[in-house]
């Protein structure tokens, strides 16, 4: 009986891990896509890049997305301060 009880905890676990991982991938490959958006806009309107540059700042805060974001918007102010 207390074995059952040790497999079935371990399987609990187990399906509780995979969960949380899948829920991270999805979250990272939704922060590379607001990247990706983000980064064409640059060139087409930088007010909406540097927009949907702190969306991702919001959205993701303590990610790599959200440093990029960060060091990103950082570059596009002072490229236009520059201008």
């Amino acid at each position: 009986m207390i074995w059952w009880g040790a497999i079935v905890w371990g399987a609990i676990e187990f399906f509780r891990g995979r969960t949380a991982r899948t829920e991270t991938l999805d979250l990272e490959g939704n922060a590379h896509a607001l990247l990706e958006i983000a980064a064409r806009l640059e060139s087409i309107d930088r007010a909406k890049a540097v927009e949907t540059y702190r969306e991702i700042r919001t959205r993701f805060p303590g990610t790599r997305a959200s440093r990029e974001a960060q060091r990103n918007i950082k570059t596009l102010m002072s490229s236009s301060s520059a201008s």
